[in-house]
Order: C-alpha cells, then sequence, then structure tokens
C-alpha cells in the first residue's frame, strides 16, 4: 500500500520484494539503488493505479472515549503503553477508587523469519483518574508482569479474589490472582 500523494521510501527492505518480484532484483542491483529509489520508481503507473490504498492518521495505541450521541474521542494511551503491539486489555477498577483501569498485555512473536519479534511489552496496569487519563504503573508497584507472546486477557472472580487467565500463544494459560487492591 501506498500513499500516491507523498512520494514514498522503499518497502521494508531489499530482500523482500527480490523473494517475489525479480523485476525488481534486476532493476536495483545493489541495496544503495534500492534504497533510493521511490515506491513510484519501482512500480510503474499503471501498476500503482491498481494498487490498493489505504491512510493511517496514527500507529498510537488508543481508546476510543464515547462521547455520547455517537461521538467518540480518540485518546492515545501513555507512552510506556506504546512500547508493543497490545493483543489484549482487561478493565476493572482494580484500586478500589471508583475509577476504571487498565491492564494490557501483548507482544507479537508472528513474523517472518527476517524480522525481529515485537517482544518490549511486559504488560502493563494504568490506573485510570475518571477524567479519561491514565498512570502507568512500574513492575514493582502494581506486581503485574506479563511477558512473552500474550494474546488473551480473561478477568474472573476466584474465591473471593478478583484475577486474570492470561492465554499466551505457544505456552500455557496462567492465572494471576491480586492478593489485595492495588494501591
Amino acid at each position: 500500500m501506498y500513499n500516491p500523494i507523498k512520494p514514498c521510501k522503499s518497502i521494508k527492505n531489499q530482500q523482500e520484494p527480490h523473494l517475489q518480484l525479480v523485476s525488481v532484483k534486476k532493476a536495483y542491483p545493489s541495496y544503495t539503488d534500492y534504497a533510493r529509489a521511490t515506491v513510484q520508481d519501482i512500480f510503474t503507473a499503471p501498476a500503482l493505479a491498481k494498487a490498493q490504498k489505504a491512510e493511517a492518521q496514527t500507529f498510537a495505541s488508543l481508546y476510543l472515549e464515547n462521547k455520547g450521541n455517537g461521538q467518540f474521542e480518540a485518546r492515545p494511551l501513555p507512552r510506556p503503553a506504546q512500547v508493543s503491539p497490545i493483543m489484549d486489555m482487561a478493565i476493572d477498577d482494580y484500586n478500589g477508587d471508583g475509577s476504571m483501569d487498565i491492564i494490557i498485555a501483548g507482544n507479537l512473536y508472528g513474523f517472518e523469519y527476517r524480522t525481529a519479534r515485537a517482544d518490549a511489552g511486559n504488560g502493563l496496569l494504568m490506573l485510570g483518574d475518571g477524567q479519561g487519563h491514565f498512570e502507568p504503573q512500574s513492575i514493582s508497584e502494581s506486581g503485574i508482569f506479563l511477558p512473552g507472546d500474550v494474546k488473551a486477557l480473561a478477568p474472573l472472580q476466584y474465591q473471593g479474589k478478583t484475577g486474570l487467565l492470561i492465554g499466551q500463544n505457544d505456552g500455557p494459560v496462567a492465572l494471576l490472582l491480586l492478593k489485595k487492591a492495588l494501591q
């Protein structure tokens, strides 16, 4: 996908198109040639005219605040929530202050072999203030530590305690019990 208005620098890296497009390998034999080429240089105008086009306004992880009457406001999550893909979140009042809080988890290990996995996330508790702002808590403050290729969080009550079932790709299901309200 490309933006037809702005020249776009090359696709991910030189090796990717080479695997599928011999014409690219012939036209751009060196990394330098390929790095200097725009998408418009690499593909013909008719090919680009047929290409699927998409536009993104942001790549930030965010939540949509319902303002009522069918109106929503996109609100980016705090910077610590931006370090890795979020695959699931659990929303509840985890500290007992009456405001909704968020626990996120994720990472993404399933890339092809030449691409490093997105594994910087260790789970994150963000305490809400009831006004749409969330304060990230460190692992030592929250006790929340959810590394790995986490795909799902399922809130539950177990023996009178709040907990989360944590599902990981190619890993065991884990149970995290919150011993008391987080401070």
